[in-house]
């Protein structure tokens, strides 16, 4: 049997006193795959998009790691690991291989957990509102003039004619023709997705960022179980009478 291979670094680092999100992020096991010491070359820095635009920075991501610095940590669980594209450019540039992409996904796991993710997340209701009640994250209606007013008078046009566009561009394809929806998913499909959610327990921590959400999909789902229930027992009569 081979034996464990040891990360010096963060056997290391393990042994500082840390605080309590330092703590729970050591435990993950993706720690000891990401964080191999950090050169202070910032090459991290020059190749990662967000570090461009927003106040992030992977190279920093690293390094608080590495010194168990409770303050920056929470800094970053609070907003800043939200900021991070997940692009792992950082991982396959770093001469070190230290990957600060999966030690904020570490992060985002657990700022989840903790109740810290509702506020950084509100924008994003509505995506998941489609994502758990219609199967699908986008919808042409979310093209609006309100949304986006720096795409100027052009965006107006999309916008009034978007029903005519999809309607010229997906003929023959129903289920396509729809504005609030990027699909039109199967009733069925999407009741064993949301059934696979509540079983597995996704749909609990749906609940920590999103509470007023669970009870929507809750109720969607007996509506959508009551629907079946009546196609089912529907067949099941054309059936019997077929067989007369």
């Amino acid at each position: 049997m081979s034996e464990e291979v040891k990360n010096p670094i963060t056997e290391k680092i393990e042994s500082t006193k840390g605080g309590h999100f330092y703590k729970e992020i050591m435990k993950d096991f993706r720690i000891k795959e990401s964080l191999h010491g950090c050169l202070n070359c910032g090459t991290c820095v020059a190749n990662c998009p967000a570090a461009a635009f927003y106040d992030y920075s992977p190279r920093e991501v690293c390094q608080m790691m590495i010194e168990g610095d409770e303050e920056t940590i929470e800094e970053y669980m609070n907003g800043k690991i939200w900021n991070c594209a997940q692009c792992f450019s950082c991982k396959y540039r770093c001469p070190k291989e230290n990957s600060a992409a999966d030690i904020v996904m570490t992060m985002r796991e657990i700022a989840v957990r903790e109740g810290m993710a509702g506020e950084a997340l509100a924008g994003y209701t509505r995506i998941a509102k489609l994502v758990l009640t219609r199967g699908n994250q986008l919808a042409p209606d979310m093209l609006s003039p309100d949304a986006f007013p720096d795409w100027g008078p052009r965006m107006i046009e999309l916008s009034e004619k978007k029903m005519e566009m999809r309607e010229e561009l997906f003929k023959g394809f129903p289920g396509m023709n729809v504005v609030d929806r990027a699909w039109a998913a199967e009733d069925f499909t999407i009741y064993e997705m949301q059934k696979i959610w509540q079983e597995s327990g996704a749909l609990e921590k749906v609940g920590i960022v999103f509470p007023f959400l669970v009870d929507i999909v809750q109720d969607d789902m007996e509506d959508k179980a009551d629907e079946m229930e009546a196609k089912i027992a529907e067949k099941k009569a054309k059936l019997a009478a077929s067989n007369k």
